[in-house]
């Protein structure tokens, strides 16, 4: 999406700035409406949630960060 829109950010760091705790709860507030159509099929952010991939708060989601909630370089070895 960076690269093919121009975005400036992805969708995964739009995630990770925002909490995929908070992505959970505004899927449950979604479905409590009946807006399932809107959620995503993958219980992906979910899982990640249950592990304590909290994103920028706790250094990992999507991304691996700094205390200071700077995004590390992309590690595949870990």
């Amino acid at each position: 999406m960076r690269l093919g829109y121009g975005w400036n950010v992805g969708p995964f760091e739009i995630a990770d700035n925002a909490g995929l705790d908070t992505q959970v709860r505004v899927g449950k507030t979604l479905q409590d409406v009946g807006e399932d159509h809107l959620i995503p099929k993958s219980d992906l952010i979910l899982r990640m949630v249950k592990e304590g991939r909290l994103v920028r708060k706790v250094g990992r989601g999507f991304y691996r960060y700094t205390k200071d909630g700077e995004k590390l370089p992309w590690d595949n070895k870990k």
